[in-house]
């Protein structure tokens, strides 16, 4: 059985509005959820889901209503857990007066490291992620991509166990973020506990084993990403055009031309309607090209979710009016 590394049960969190107002806004409602050894768990949402409500928590940056949150089973607010830790926060505002190298230093330093194992990690992070134009510079002088390198570096100084990133691939230019996908693909294969909170879903899609959607504080959808992309999706059939189509193929599926020159393309809906479609081309001497699931997207997925969440709160609506 899988060692839990991050546990909420009922988190529940308020902010208090600016203002004389006393009203509240709601961030998390009632929120549980488990995240395992070994995972690589993407936390997904629209904007004001609680998703970054939900990290700070985690690391005692803000303080929950009401609830429980653990990590490596310990009360988040604790301390004793935190050199075994990351976090990568969606914005990094370290002292401007300080050079990069200095401001990883002082983690090296209160994580125990000696100045060996820190030059062989500073230098081990320089390969991974390009570090060395704002190690020397000071940070109020740093691009907002060198910041964001720097914000990396200091959650992965002391080689932690679980790493928390909110927008890690934020303000990066592309060989950057190939740079930190590659890394994170590294950092998973060795073991370690991932939870990447992210608007770009292309990325996290091949990156994640696990996803989680939140909206409006509350647990939309959870699972294993190619359980959530790949269900319900039929098939998709590339085959070359023949002068004439076998009867009752366009009864499997939807035909449909292919950019590429003499191809056809059938997707079906089910696998018995995908076996049916293989068995007549098969039968009418057809060159089959390709046949792959019809999965969906992160992305579709995510739409998804919310339509139905925006039908389900407009029904709500009027069933409410028509009852009074």
């Amino acid at each position: 059985m899988a060692e839990p590394i991050i546990v909420t049960r009922d988190l529940i969190k308020y902010y208090r509005l600016r203002g004389f107002s006393r009203k509240r806004k709601l961030a998390l409602d009632h929120l549980s959820l488990q995240i395992d050894k070994g995972d690589t768990v993407a936390l997904l949402g629209p904007n004001g889901a609680g998703k970054t409500t939900l990290l700070r928590i985690l690391f005692g940056l803000v303080l929950p209503t009401d609830g429980e949150a653990k990590v490596f089973n310990t009360p988040c607010d604790e301390v004793s857990w935190k050199n075994r830790a990351g976090y990568v926060p969606e914005f990094f505002t370290p002292p401007k007066f300080l050079k990069g190298r200095e401001l990883l230093e002082i983690g090296g330093k209160t994580h125990g490291m000696t100045h060996k194992q820190f030059e062989e990690r500073v230098e081990w992070l320089d390969k991974a992620i390009g570090l060395k134009d704002g190690l020397d510079m000071n940070i109020g002088h740093c691009s907002r991509g060198m910041l964001q390198q720097l914000a990396l570096a200091q959650a992965m100084i002391h080689d932690p166990e679980l790493l928390v990133m909110d927008e890690p691939s934020a303000n990066l230019d592309a060989i950057s973020r190939k740079k930190l996908k590659k890394l994170i693909l590294e950092l998973s294969a060795k073991g370690k506990t991932i939870l990447i909170s992210s608007h770009i879903l292309s990325e996290v899609e091949e990156l994640c084993t696990k996803v989680i959607f939140l909206d409006k504080g509350k647990l939309v959808q959870q699972g294993k990403t190619q359980d959530l992309i790949g269900c319900g999706g039929g098939f998709i059939i590339h085959f070359k055009t023949p002068n004439f189509l076998p009867d009752q193929l366009a009864n499997l599926g939807v035909l449909s031309k292919s950019t590429e020159p003499g191809v056809t393309i059938l997707e079906t809906r089910t696998e018995m309607e995908k076996d049916l479609a293989v068995k007549k081309l098969t039968e009418s001497n057809i060159s089959i090209d390709s046949l792959d699931p019809n999965q969906k997207t992160l992305e579709q997925l995510f739409l998804e979710l919310l339509e139905e969440k925006i039908l389900e709160k407009y029904l709500t609506e009027l069933l409410s009016k028509n009852e009074k």
